[in-house]
């Protein structure tokens, strides 16, 4: 039972987006031949290709979090202690406030973590469109060049004539 936290913990470090792929994307568990992928092919997609940006938010998450928390706390506490001329963290302050700010700094980072995942889905995806959309702009290009050397040299054989 001790080791649970710890398995969690574990697989919030490796894949951070995994909730949201299991909610927005509904993954099939098993791979399927001619199917959608895999929650672990997904989630290998996702992750491969970020691993270093997604670290660095992480950390700083981490830093704006314990910031936030803090800010919040204080914050309360302080407007707590001037109604109630109640300084000391005890009471209201350990039972109340302090579970209240790490809700509110879960629910922010929540948001937060939400808004990265659809970045690192946008910059990947756009990026394969993007790619998608170069090779096709050259085999136009490509294909508009012959046409045009084509018809350069059916207007100049109809000058000669």
């Amino acid at each position: 039972m001790s080791r649970l936290p710890l398995y969690f913990d574990l697989i919030r470090w490796n894949r951070p987006f995994a909730p949201e792929v299991i909610v927005l994307e509904r993954p099939v568990w098993q791979a399927v031949e001619g199917e959608r992928p895999s929650l672990r092919q997904r989630m290998s997609q996702i992750h491969s290709r970020s691993s270093g940006e997604t670290m660095g938010r992480g950390m700083l998450f981490g830093l704006l979090a314990a910031g936030a928390l803090w800010i919040v706390y204080l914050g309360s506490a302080s407007i707590w202690g001037l109604v109630s001329h109640e300084w000391l963290p005890l009471g209201f302050n350990l039972w109340v406030l302090w579970p209240a700010a790490l809700w509110c700094v879960a629910a922010l980072m929540a948001v937060i973590r939400f808004v990265n995942y659809l970045d690192v889905r946008i910059r990947q995806e756009g990026w394969e469109i993007e790619l998608l959309l170069r090779s096709e702009g050259q085999l136009l290009e490509e294909s508009q060049l012959g046409d045009a050397s084509v018809s350069v040299s059916a207007v100049a054989e109809e000058s000669v004539v």
